[in-house]
């Protein structure tokens, strides 16, 4: 029987005085893409860096490929909220793709190998930028950065790649061709993508979960009444991109 890569089980966490997580679970397997979805505030990127063994939490339990998540994260890709990033910086697209590597090199003195450019090129044409190699950063257009953070993400062949909002500057004709490079990806790990936008959604991704402190899970990409109400705590309308105007239905 398959195993999971991400295993969090019963996962609760308090900052300040409010609970941030309630008895989280859930579990992500080799080549799943699965949708965490849910309000701003709502804990995932609290969840995601829970993962990543960045906070921990004060119960429950998490692994990665079967070890703790401070033992494991290098099987982990991550892609943060694209604003927590300034593109300003004096680096070319390559250079930051190949800085995905450094996990992989050990020692003080950080040399790149052969190897190493190898692995950047070929993520670089994974996310269809090759042709910006040589560009500053802070040439290219918001959804162009972020295919180079994600290729800076998979260049270090993680087993789990998340992505937290990934989707914010990228318009709707952009979007298709992104999840399609996402998509792509499967073959070689597991995405979890976190979004508040859940007209982002497309239909082929696997599972979807609602987390709003607590978590409700779908185990397909169908997003249901029941799970957005459990979620949103009142009856939520999906507004597709492009439509001009939609009717709420009433809140009690």
């Amino acid at each position: 029987m398959t195993k999971p890569l991400v295993e969090v089980k019963d996962v609760s966490l308090t900052l300040n005085g409010h609970k941030v997580l309630d008895h989280v679970s859930i579990d992500i397997y080799p080549g799943e893409f699965h949708a965490i979805i849910g309000p701003n505030g709502g804990g995932k990127t609290t969840l995601l860096k829970v993962i990543l063994g960045l906070i921990t939490p004060d119960s429950g339990m998490v692994k990665i490929d079967g070890r703790s998540p401070e033992e494991n994260r290098s099987v982990l890709g991550y892609v943060p909220q694209f604003r927590t990033y300034d593109f300003s910086y004096p680096i070319s697209v390559r250079e930051m793709v190949l800085s995905g590597r450094l996990g992989h090199i050990k020692g003080l003195r950080k040399r790149f190998r052969p190897e190493d450019g190898k692995a950047a090129d070929e993520a670089m044409e994974t996310m269809d930028i090759s042709a910006f190699s040589d560009h500053h950063i802070d040439e290219l257009s918001g959804g162009e950065q972020q295919r180079v953070m994600i290729a800076r993400a998979i260049a270090g062949d993680p087993k789990v790649l998340l992505l937290d909002e990934p989707t914010v500057y990228i318009d709707s004709p952009t979007a298709e061709k992104f999840f399609e490079l996402l998509f792509s990806l499967r073959e070689r790990m597991a995405i979890v993508m976190v979004t508040h936008d859940i007209g982002s959604l497309t239909p082929e991704v696997d599972k979807v979960a609602c987390l709003n402190h607590r978590i409700y899970t779908h185990h397909d990409s169908e997003v249901t009444d029941d799970m957005l109400l459990a979620a949103y705590g009142c009856p939520i309308d999906v507004i597709g991109h492009g439509v001009p105007h939609r009717v709420f239905r009433r809140h009690e």
